[in-house]
């Protein structure tokens, strides 16, 4: 599919939009409840395509899921015996696929996990060094079998916090103690304190010896919670920098001092000269320059950040964007071309970006998504200044993240056309 986004006359008065919740932190809570002794239930869970994944994938793993509305009741896995073979669809999640590959190799004898090309091909370096023979990659599907020991693990820290996710979710459920250790550079330490927020609250400990080095005892049990899920600040990111460009704007649902890494947004638009209330999750419109960024924490604001940037004026640079690389797309090699198409300069290294923002935008070209839920949407803001109308093709991959982004963007005053 696809979506015309035309000049639209958008009321300079405020407005209030409820972000989604979390999709961080409803992986890790699914996850959590679906290992409890149990019914558990999770409250404000947008059903993206990536939680559909980590849904199904707990379903095959044992736990049973009631869907009703935006509520989950999950009754957990009731005992730690291996089941035979398992068959698990990722479809595109990475965080599914990574985080359910140490615990497919505790509770079942054989697991395969599904998921398209561009998935399996994404870094699965760590594990494959973890597992060695005992887990095997093709085109379409991961095999693992059985291997984890409580021992002293060594994780890099620099390719994805997703692994030592997975590991924490796993390691409790040995009978003995396991450390695990990261070496640094740690980037995206922010997902792992929502990792160790969620396994609290399901009842598990984990005791941090120092930054690097964390103490797992073994034998433990999740015990069943009700949880809710606070609005998510990646997809808020998209509608502050809206709000930055054309009116004010109001999100609900955030908390405020969240754990998330992404709340950072909060600190950058700051930083590039946006009238912002952080108490009412309010901004204005802004008149904002270009800033120095480092996207080591925090790569899913690359792309709405340097869409931002390149309507903002001066010059921006980014740091840490190796990563971007690595995501649904290759991020960077994305938004240079697209940023390109209205005439945006930018310019890139393996870990560095610097774009330079123009007062129009204006393009004849059409906006390619590259399948990415992120590039479509952070373009698709851009697209709301641009002087003439603008084409984004490949809108269906919002739904890995956010289903009802163009609804969303219609609320609001903006006229965008879906074919």
């Amino acid at each position: 599919m696809d979506a015309w986004i035309y000049p639209s006359k958008i009321k300079n008065e405020p407005a209030s939009l409820r972000v989604p919740t979390s999709k961080s932190l409803a992986h890790r809570s699914i996850i959590c409840a679906g290992l409890s002794q149990g019914k558990s239930i999770i409250h404000d869970v947008d059903m993206s395509l990536d939680i559909q994944a980590t849904i199904r994938g707990m379903t095959a793993l044992g736990a049973k899921v009631d869907i009703q509305g935006n509520t989950l009741e999950i009754e957990g896995i009731s005992s730690k015996t291996k089941l035979d073979e398992v068959s698990l669809d990722c479809n595109e999640s990475g965080s599914t696929l990574r985080f359910l590959i140490p615990l497919c190799s505790v509770l079942s004898k054989k697991a395969i996990l599904y998921g398209t090309p561009k998935l399996i091909s994404r870094p699965l370096s760590i594990y494959q060094d973890l597992f060695q023979e005992d887990m095997k990659i093709e085109d379409h599907s991961v095999t693992v079998y059985p291997h984890l020991k409580a021992k002293h693990y060594q994780l890099l820290g620099n390719i994805s916090s997703q692994f030592i996710t997975g590991m924490l979710f796993t390691l409790p459920l040995l009978e003995e103690d396991s450390i695990l250790e990261i070496l640094p550079p740690f980037e995206s330490a922010s997902y792992l304190r929502l990792t160790l927020e969620v396994l609290e609250q399901f009842g598990i400990r984990i005791e941090k010896r120092s930054p690097y080095i964390y103490h797992i005892p073994g034998n433990q049990t999740y015990q069943a919670s009700e949880y809710t899920i606070e609005g998510d600040y990646s997809q808020a990111a998209f509608f502050f920098c809206y709000g930055a460009f054309h009116q004010p704007l109001t999100l609900t649902g955030l908390k405020q001092n969240s754990l998330q890494g992404d709340s950072i947004i909060l600190s950058i638009l700051k930083q590039m000269g946006a009238n912002l209330d952080k108490e009412t999750q309010t901004i204005y419109p802004s008149i904002l320059h270009g800033t120095k960024t480092n996207l080591e924490d925090c790569p899913d604001l690359g792309p709405i950040l340097m869409a931002t940037s390149a309507y903002a004026k001066g010059k921006s640079v980014f740091h840490g964007i190796r990563r971007l690389r690595l995501k649904e797309s290759d991020r960077m090699k994305a938004m240079e071309e697209e940023l390109s198409k209205f005439g945006i300069v930018v310019s890139s290294t393996e870990d560095e970006a610097i774009i330079l923002g123009q007062d129009e935008i204006k393009t004849n070209e059409s906006i390619d998504s590259h399948n990415d839920h992120r590039i479509c949407m952070a373009m698709s803001i851009l697209s709301t200044v641009s002087k003439n109308p603008v084409k984004i093709k490949g809108i269906e991959c919002i739904h890995k993240s956010y289903p009802n982004f163009f609804q969303d963007l219609r609320q609001l005053g903006v006229n965008v056309e879906e074919q």
